[in-house]
């Protein structure tokens, strides 16, 4: 079957492949996954499944109640897509290259999904994303700035791979080191820069940005509390 083809290549080869496609399980469902072959054709353990999923191209949000209220809609809505989300991520552990936190498409806008990964141990931050539906160079360059903060946050470099344009090479602070421009037809071959270490981000994830939010609420009850004794203490003086 098609496995044995990719290992095959593999193989053949000698080189290690990370590709993504669509599993469809026996118990039924669909999945947008990664997976790993290693250059002797070996499949590796690890398989990603996609966790953020694109509302209207990879499932479409209430589709029950959208079908029940309009029944003739329920053939359009499942064209739409009908993929399950992943529920974790683990890094993809290749031979000789380290260890890699897994993404797909639009998981590069969610820190979680680098997160989880890197404080697994990743190394290198791997995305890659189907990018031909998309018409124009704005929404790509808007995905790679999203890819981008995430390289820096963690402080860990980024392959950002793409069958249509805009794949490149960004080390830990967000450099862009090597690229193919959007629509432009080759093959990027370029050397690992060095691991980043472990950034602030990587310790505390979004704890910081929640105590900052805690700060100011704390500060407006502060300042609420104020103007009420304020509001009181200036009626008690009228009155007297």
């Amino acid at each position: 079957g098609w496995r044995n083809i990719f290992s095959g290549i593999a193989e053949e080869c000698g080189v290690t492949l990370v590709f993504g496609t669509v599993d469809h399980p026996q118990e039924g469902g669909a999945y947008n996954i990664l997976c790993a072959i290693d250059k002797e054709g070996v499949w590796s353990d690890t398989v990603y499944v996609k966790r953020h999923l694109v509302p209207f191209g990879e499932f479409v949000p209430m589709a029950s109640l959208f079908e029940t209220i309009v029944p003739p809609l329920a053939d359009l809505i499942r064209a739409g897509g009908d993929f399950s989300p992943g529920e974790e991520s683990h890094p993809f552990v290749l031979d000789g290259l380290g260890r890699f936190a897994p993404m797909i498409c639009y998981d590069v806008i969610y820190p979680d999904a680098s997160l989880s990964p890197v404080r697994e141990g990743a190394d290198y931050l791997l995305a890659a994303s189907n990018n031909s539906w998309f018409t124009g160079e704005t929404v790509m360059s808007m995905q790679k700035g999203q890819a981008m903060l995430r390289a820096i946050e963690t402080g860990k470099p980024l392959m950002h791979d793409s069958n249509n344009g805009l794949t490149c090479l960004v080390d830990a602070q967000g450099r862009t080191l090597a690229e193919l421009a959007p629509n432009e037809e080759g093959v990027l071959l370029f050397d690992l820069p060095p691991a980043g270490g472990t950034t602030v981000y990587d310790c505390v994830g979004e704890l910081f940005p929640w105590l900052c939010l805690a700060v100011v609420a704390a500060g407006c009850v502060d300042l609420l509390l104020q103007i009420i004794a304020n509001k009181r203490k200036g009626r008690k003086e009228q009155d007297a």
